[in-house]
């Protein structure tokens, strides 16, 4: 009977710290697919100034503006549309949340505007 007991107190210990060893206070998304604009647009409404991504979530096709290191492992250059796999990280102690590349999907320039033309 104190063999078992023990054994119980043991692997009750066991659990417990197991539970309390979770140091890591960020919870990670399933990847979420993303539009990345070729344009870097300048200071959107209600941003701090500065230079920002135009990034489509595509399944809810919500439009947020990112910096250009706010996803980390993803090398920006002007002038292409891409298509990214991302997952979001939030540190559950704070707001704070920011992306990971996951896989880049694609990279194709994007078409030149085209210059208006005169009528007539």
């Amino acid at each position: 009977m104190k063999k078992i007991l023990s054994l119980l107190t043991i692997m009750l210990c066991m659990v417990t710290l197991s539970a309390c060893n979770n140091d890591d206070p960020e919870t990670e998304s399933k990847p979420i697919e993303v539009a990345v604009g070729p344009k870097l647009i300048s200071t959107p409404a209600g941003y701090a100034p500065g230079l920002y991504l135009e990034v489509t979530f595509v399944e809810t096709n919500q439009v947020r503006y990112l910096t250009t290191t706010d996803i980390l492992g993803f090398k920006y250059e002007e002038g292409y549309n891409y298509r990214l796999m991302i997952k979001e990280m939030r540190n559950t102690n704070s707001a704070e949340v920011y992306y990971i590349l996951d896989k880049q999907i694609s990279k194709t320039p994007a078409e030149p505007d085209t210059p208006l033309k005169p009528i007539g």
